[in-house]
């Protein structure tokens, strides 16, 4: 924002005030003006009546000596104080006006030796020295633009609107010399509403009345706090001047959106946090990776710096809320990963899981995860066969997936766990990932480790902190095992030795787009990269690598292959619960209609 001395409209009508896109509405306004004004500007107090009359319903009245001017202020909505000297001086006319309506003073700045708000003295300094004023020293058509633009928000402040906008982000910015940094803001924030629906709190646009009560409310009201990262933005911060609005908002979001902050690097010496950021705004925005927008041409954004903005921004709105479980470091990691989630689909394939079926698998998995004699296990079988829905009951009962209980229990029909409880397995998942080959990123295997990454943030004591010391900067770009060893593997080794025992679980290997690749860079070298209490469970289709391993004998795993025999079983015993159920579920509707029968008697 910009300093103390806040106008949005300089003297020479500045085009670049306004966002060009923004649609002006010629309708009447139905709003009660009072032009107050010291009886020497008279001239100037016409000017502007003739411009803003046109645009109002109601005629603007005039009053310029105090006498009259307590009861004027009783038929208005809202009061255009001109400023100038001569009316600095006339504090009976701006004390009549401030008692009847304090909270709907609009100042005017008539006379440019009264725009350094600083200096304003008497009865002016007391009620409006914080307020916005308009620039009417040049009167313009822009200049009028806002004058009604002010007055609105003032009658709607009074008024106390019932319903309060709110902002996907509040930009924060310097306007910078000839107000560069300023015109890029108004750009930018018109490409990201229209290209990319975000809206965004910008002062020139949504600050009226008190600045600092603007500022405050636009921080409340937006989802995230973007910066646009200027040497001389970081220069107000780290000067400390407590008068700078600039340092204000920014220590303001530090409190109330510290994990919600973007910053955007206008200049290339601001896209290097390591070293162009220095003082307190580095220490407060260390663990940032700022988006480069330095390269422009002709003051343009390309396309795709906009959309890398508008991802992050993003990013940021979808990190999980300060008031969930995690620690304000996983909040902050969040952002930094993007992982994606296999959870909804996973838990869709949990509550098909039939109790009573599968128990020779699950009995076979338990004797693995007991023995301790190989790291990985693989549950190999054709399609459609239920890997999937085996691998998400593994998840549910060991701890990682919560599922509807009034949905458990079979595919179709009530819950029927009543009949046969089922035991918690011994086997306690740490994270999981569901491949899925119709959606490129659950497909992709570096989403998979990032998204485990994430998960054992929340499931491993200290992996949070170990994985915050990682380069998770352009973590994407990185060859899989490079991703691996970087995310997973360090981080892991920092731990203490003596860790809880936990598996990963890997559903539909064969899903995955480069399957082959994962096979050996990161499941084949598990057993000697990863430490021994943190095993991994894979269940793929017998193809590729995959069956090439399997036969030749050379995958260091436990294999388990589906047979057609077991199947069948299952398949037998799952329909003998669904008649079962269809039994109760007749005899239930039975029970009813006689009920309702003796009920009608």
């Amino acid at each position: 924002m910009a300093p103390r001395l806040f106008a949005l409209l300089k003297g020479d009508g500045d085009d670049g005030a306004r966002a060009e896109d923004e649609p002006r509405d010629e309708r009447p306004v139905s709003i009660a003006m009072l032009v107050v004004y010291d009886p020497t500007d008279k001239t100037v107090a016409k000017k502007l009546v003739d411009a803003i009359q046109p645009r109002l319903s109601l005629p603007v009245r005039t009053v310029s000596h105090a006498k009259d001017a307590e009861q004027k202020a009783k038929n208005a909505d809202v009061a255009l104080l001109l400023v100038s000297k001569k009316f600095e001086n006339n504090m009976k006319l701006i004390k009549a006006v401030a008692k009847i309506l304090p909270n709907s003073l609009v100042p005017i700045i008539i006379d440019k030796a009264m725009t350094n708000t600083k200096d304003w003295k008497g009865a002016l300094a007391w009620y409006i020295s914080d307020d916005l004023f308009i620039n009417f020293c040049k009167p313009t058509k822009d200049a009028a633009d806002w004058v009604m633009a002010e007055a609105l928000a003032a009658k709607d402040r009074v008024e106390d609107v019932p319903w309060r906008r709110s902002f996907h982000v509040f930009l924060s910015h310097e306007w910078g010399k000839d107000n560069w940094v300023h015109k890029i803001a108004i750009k930018l924030a018109s490409r990201l509403r229209r290209k990319h629906g975000i809206k965004v709190w910008l002062d020139a646009q949504q600050v009226s009345g008190s600045i600092h009560g603007s500022m405050a409310d636009g921080i409340d009201s937006s989802t995230v706090f973007l910066v646009l990262a200027t040497k001389g933005y970081m220069e107000k911060i780290n000067k400390g001047d407590r008068s700078d609005n600039c340092l204000k908002e920014f220590q303001y979001a530090g409190n109330k959106r510290f994990d919600r902050i973007v910053v955007a690097a206008l200049e290339e010496d601001m896209a290097k946090p390591g070293t162009g950021w220095t003082g307190r705004f580095q220490l407060a925005l260390a663990r940032q990776a700022p988006v480069d927008l330095s390269e422009r041409s002709n003051g343009t954004f390309s396309s795709e710096a906009v959309e890398r903005l508008a991802n992050a921004i993003y990013m940021r709105i979808a990190t999980p809320k300060a008031s969930s479980n995690l620690t304000p470091l996983m909040r902050d990691i969040y952002p930094r990963l993007h992982p994606c989630s296999s959870e909804v689909w996973a838990k869709g394939k949990a509550i098909k899981f039939t109790i009573g079926t599968r128990s020779w698998i699950i009995d076979e998995l338990c004797n693995w995860y007991i023995s301790e004699k190989s790291a990985v296990f693989i549950l190999v079988g054709d399609g459609g066969v239920g890997k999937s829905v085996i691998m998400a009951e593994l998840c549910r009962r060991g701890g990682a997936l919560r599922t509807d209980k009034k949905h458990r229990g079979y595919s179709h029909g009530p819950d029927l766990s009543h009949r046969k409880k089922t035991k918690l397995l011994p086997i306690n998942v740490a994270a999981y990932h569901f491949f899925r080959h119709d959606q490129a990123t659950t497909a992709a295997p570096k989403e998979a480790l990032v998204s485990i990454a994430w998960q054992l943030c929340q499931s491993v004591p200290g992996f949070a902190d170990a994985l915050d010391s990682m380069n998770l900067g352009g973590i994407r770009e990185k060859p899989l095992a490079d991703v691996f060893q970087t995310i997973l593997v360090d981080p892991l080794d920092r731990l203490v030795s003596k860790q809880m025992r936990q598996v990963v679980v890997l559903d539909a290997l064969d899903e995955c787009s480069k399957s082959d690749e994962l096979l050996q860079k990161v499941i084949r070298p598990w057993k000697d990269a990863m430490p021994a209490w943190l095993s991994l469970v894979v269940s793929t289709r017998p193809e590729g690598e995959i069956q090439r391993g399997i036969t030749n004998n050379s995958l260091d795993s436990k294999v388990l292959e589906l047979k057609d025999e077991e199947n069948f079983r299952d398949i037998e015993n799952h329909i003998e619960h669904l008649l079962r159920d269809m039994k109760d579920t007749v005899e239930q509707e039975h029970v009813a209609s006689r009920q309702n029968s003796f009920r009608a008697i």
